[in-house]
């Protein structure tokens, strides 16, 4: 005859056995899905490290450069890098040094540069971030690519700054340039 601590006992060993027959049958089926994953890779591994490649490819010449080649000639600005206000080309612009008419302290500075193989009808728009967004007259490109305009900007500034560039079609932005200059 089964006693209560008997029966118990035998419950308690049918739901260890079950719960781990549940475990096996859980792992059984991640086992049969990593085998057909690797299945499937190996058969299509080159069609999709390409497609992987041509997605990561597009991503980055997005991110870092833009189709058209923009360059700041006043001030001389790598695009897309940090400056610092103490470079000497930077406190030449903020001092407006060398142009006509100068003005130590103004707030106007001229602002020129290139854009080659530009699409007819391009408009330079900057814009520049002190303390929040301020939009800056813009400028057209001329058929030789070269543009200019005129930003305003305090020379006693010395904040971290974004100048941004956006080339304009028909009031469609095309391509986006930024660079930085803090402290």
């Amino acid at each position: 005859m089964m006693t209560d601590n008997d029966r118990n006992t035998k419950i308690q060993w049918i739901r260890c056995v079950q719960g781990g027959q549940g475990k096996v049958e859980y792992a059984l089926l991640l086992a049969l899905i990593v085998v057909i994953v690797i299945g499937i890779l190996t058969v299509l591994g080159g069609g999709v490290g390409n497609v992987y490649s041509t997605v990561r490819d597009a991503l980055v010449s997005e991110e870092s450069e833009p189709a058209m080649s923009l360059t700041i000639t006043i001030p001389p600005l790598r695009l897309g890098h940090t400056h610092s206000w103490s470079e000497p080309a930077l406190v030449d612009w903020l001092n407006n040094r060398g142009e006509p008419g100068y003005e130590p302290g103004s707030f106007a500075h001229p602002f020129r540069g290139q854009l080659p193989n530009a699409p007819e009808g391009a408009i330079i728009d900057p814009s520049i971030h002190t303390n929040a967004w301020w939009d800056q007259p813009d400028g057209k490109v001329n058929e030789d690519g070269s543009w200019e305009t005129t930003v305003y900007l305090d020379a006693r500034y010395r904040d971290p700054t974004i100048i941004r560039i956006e080339v304009k079609v028909s009031g469609e932005t095309v391509a986006t340039y930024e660079t930085y200059i803090n402290p």
